[in-house]
């Protein structure tokens, strides 16, 4: 019973905040609100394996043995006070697609996780799309060693990263 009273409580506290929000929300700030709800939609739906994959909308172009591309539209949610891709989400999405290579050919009970990232931002985040291609450079027992860039929909380079990831079990 208490865990209802909490939910109820909970949803009322929402549903209040989310009332005087809007009253004040922006165009803008209403579209990005609504991003947010429809990628958490998407992620519990399955269809994205975490929040920030789903809210950034990425799409798995391609797959191949140890590398993937992976292309997310340009949205506000991206920008940095500037208007450009913030470098923290540019860098998330290189993680992301290099993460997703170091994975591709582990066994079902393993993972694998950051160890180290080096990213260099080349030019603004600047474009209607970003596509990022990352790929695996080498595989050994317990470290894998990762590459990926990062461009606009004209092919003009944004940033570009090496990654070092570590082999653990789920």
């Amino acid at each position: 019973m208490i865990g209802v009273v909490v939910m109820t409580d909970l949803n009322n506290k929402l549903r209040s905040t989310l009332n005087e929000w809007i009253e004040k929300a922006t165009a803008a700030d209403k579209e990005l609100l609504l991003q947010v709800m429809k990628g958490t939609e998407t992620k519990n739906s399955e269809k994205m394996h975490t929040y920030i994959s789903a809210v950034m909308q990425m799409n798995k172009l391609e797959t191949t043995d140890g590398s993937v591309k992976i292309e997310i539209p340009n949205t506000p949610f991206l920008s940095n006070s500037l208007g450009i891709m913030h470098g923290g989400l540019t860098s998330t999405l290189l993680d992301s697609a290099m993460g997703t290579a170091a994975n591709l050919n582990l066994e079902k009970n393993e993972g694998a996780v950051t160890l180290d990232l080096n990213i260099r931002f080349l030019s603004p985040g600047i474009g209607e799309s970003f596509i990022c291609e990352a790929s695996v450079k080498k595989s050994g027992r317990q470290i894998i060693v990762t590459e990926g860039t990062v461009k606009n929909e004209k092919e003009q380079e944004i940033a570009i990263a090496t990654g070092t990831f570590f082999k653990v079990n789920r």
